[in-house]
């Protein structure tokens, strides 16, 4: 398990630390993080469904493709209690589109059979997977949130 891997416990200290690569893709994350704010506002106001069903939607269809990807619980009910705030909406559509961009390095998860800790790692620790944790794990971390995505 690298440092990436542990963004959740990050707090501002030396415990975990974030490498060059790590701060990279954070920050062009956050940057299409700004460019979806808008948007995500946009599509929120002309969808007839409230926020609540969709992200629940959202969080199901990602567990069941990449496996055992759930949010933290402070996370979800933060972002259900925030739902009318363009923040936490853009961060919704870009954990969809991470989804979505990651299918086709994360389909090897398809591969997992039987009990989960007899899968082999590089099936269940596949990059678009990781992408997608380390992405609920930065939305979970409100410090680490802040630095990066300034909500």
């Amino acid at each position: 398990m690298s440092d990436a891997d542990r963004l959740y416990w990050w707090d501002g200290s030396n415990e975990v630390i974030i490498d060059n690569e790590t701060d990279r893709w954070l920050k062009s994350l956050a940057d299409r993080h700004k460019k979806l704010l808008d948007k995500a506002q946009q599509e929120n106001d002309n969808n007839n469904t409230e926020f609540t069903p969709r992200f629940v939607k959202l969080i199901h269809e990602t567990d069941e493709f990449y496996k055992r990807i759930m949010p933290f619980q402070t996370m979800f009910y933060e972002f259900i209690e925030h739902s009318k705030q363009k923040e936490y909406l853009a961060a919704a559509l870009l954990l969809q589109e991470l989804a979505d961009e990651n299918k086709s390095s994360g389909k090897v998860i398809e591969h997992c059979k039987g009990p989960w800790d007899l899968c082999v790692r590089k099936v269940t620790f596949n990059p678009g997977r990781l992408r997608i944790k380390r992405y609920l794990a930065v939305m979970a971390n409100k410090k680490l949130r802040r630095k990066y995505f300034d909500f």
